[in-house]
């Protein structure tokens, strides 16, 4: 289910904000359990859920060994349970916002530039693009025998030279389309009604689980 990314981010951010002030407990956990529903609301599958799931935990454990070695063992499973709730809302959320059409929402908008917004645009779409044309020397060096470390390191030039070549391209598109300031958008970026009832909904969520919060303290 496609969600406008700007309400998707906001959603995103109350989590990981309410995470780095109060760290770890009921409250964040609530929150951290309506990140995942509306993870698999927006598309999240099973298999990339717990893939996802089991690089955080096997990062935060590194952290919780380190913190166990040089602290004590309070101090580290508190640090292991908040790396797991930020890192994991924080990973989660780039996956689930599209961050090229938050880029054209925000220059639809006139809030950048586009002759700035396009050149970040461009440079996020380089990055599929790099990852195809390592795809294609590991395949060539692989046919070639040449595998290994030694051969990671011999892959750096090539690719910054497909960088340049496709930073020299993108830049000559937007020269020759005439990309300015007074450029307009044809499709429609704007935030639809059912947009805003979908995050009304776990807006709503969200304050009932700080309401409860609250509630219980005073």
């Amino acid at each position: 289910m496609k969600k406008h990314p700007l309400l998707l981010l906001i959603l995103s951010f109350i989590p990981i904000l309410t995470i780095l002030i109060m760290g770890p407990c009921l409250t964040t956990l609530y929150l951290f359990v309506l990140h995942i529903l509306l993870c698999f609301v927006c598309g999240i599958g099973l298999k990339r859920f717990f893939k996802l799931l089991a690089l955080v935990v096997l990062f935060s454990f590194s952290l919780f060994i380190l913190n166990f070695l040089y602290s004590t063992l309070q101090l580290a499973i508190y640090n292991f349970a908040r790396a797991i709730l930020l890192t994991f809302v924080s990973v989660s959320a780039s996956f689930i916002v599209n961050f090229e059409w938050l880029l054209l929402f925000v220059m639809s908008k006139k809030w950048l530039a586009p002759t700035k917004g396009y050149p970040i645009f461009a440079a996020i779409n380089a990055i599929e693009h790099l990852k195809e044309e390592k795809k294609r020397l590991d395949h060539l060096a692989k046919m070639r025998g040449l595998t290994g470390l030694r051969h990671q390191f011999r892959v750096i030039l090539p690719l910054l030279v497909f960088a340049v070549r496709h930073s020299q391209r993108s830049a000559t598109a937007m020269i020759a389309r005439g990309l300015n300031d007074q450029k307009q958008f044809y499709y429609d970026y704007s935030i639809k009604p059912s947009d805003w009832y979908f995050a009304a909904f776990f807006l709503g969520l969200q304050l009932g689980v700080f309401f409860w919060h609250f509630s219980t303290i005073f």
